[in-house]
């Protein structure tokens, strides 16, 4: 996942104006964070496991 969010940070910095790339990344961390979370409760939901 870390190199996957480098790889798209290279891409973002060389392809969108300086201005943008803080909200750009910011709307990427936290939709990345979303889906992690949401990813989790499923599977523990999913293999009955208290955490």
């Amino acid at each position: 996942m870390l190199l996957i969010h480098a790889v798209v940070h290279v891409v973002l910095v060389y392809t969108l104006p300086i201005d943008l790339i803080s909200l750009v990344t910011t709307v990427a961390w936290l939709g990345s964070l979303a889906l992690l979370i949401t990813w989790h409760v499923w599977y523990i939901r999913k293999e009955n496991l208290e955490a």
